[in-house]
């Protein structure tokens, strides 16, 4: 039988608008709300396949790094924290990606963390319209490696 999670197991707030229209009112096992909107966790994976998508294109297998639920908990602030995330994303990746679930991946650049300190730092100190960091250059220049997930993510973002 399929496992229902509510709204309030989430607080990306399109998510849970999302979940809000699609689903049905009953009692959600992962966070222990009543009465709330809830959907199948097969649909909450259709829901979050744009994510799924950035993280398989963003990061590498690692030994050390984090598994699939601690990147949607820690590095997309994905959830609520009285959600049972370990649950929730178990019996969401399942059906379709029980492999994501035995993995640890890292980000594939550790450079972008410098970079974005960076950037903030030209911004606010230097050259606020034109900057010239990698990281600017990389995400916001067609020439650069990550404009195609910038603009990938945007259009994302627009649905």
């Amino acid at each position: 039988m399929a496992q229902r999670c509510c709204s309030k197991c989430f607080t990306d707030k399109n998510l849970r608008e999302k979940i809000h229209n699609l689903g049905k009112i009953q009692r959600c096992i992962y966070c222990r709300s009543n009465e709330e909107s809830t959907i199948e966790t097969s649909e909450l994976f259709n829901l979050i396949t744009p994510i799924i998508e950035v993280i398989e294109t963003n990061y590498r297998e690692s030994e050390t790094g984090l598994n699939i639920a601690e990147i949607l908990k820690i590095e997309f602030s994905l959830f609520n924290p009285l959600t049972n995330i370990q649950a929730l994303v178990k019996d969401t990746f399942y059906e379709h990606k029980p492999l994501l679930l035995d993995k640890k991946f890292e980000l594939l650049s550790k450079d972008l963390d410098n970079g974005w300190e960076e950037l903030k730092a030209e911004l606010i100190n230097k050259n606020r319209f034109f900057p010239q960091t990698t990281l600017y250059k990389e995400a916001f220049l067609e020439q650069g490696n990550l404009f195609n997930i910038f603009t990938n993510v945007i259009e994302e973002l627009n649905y």
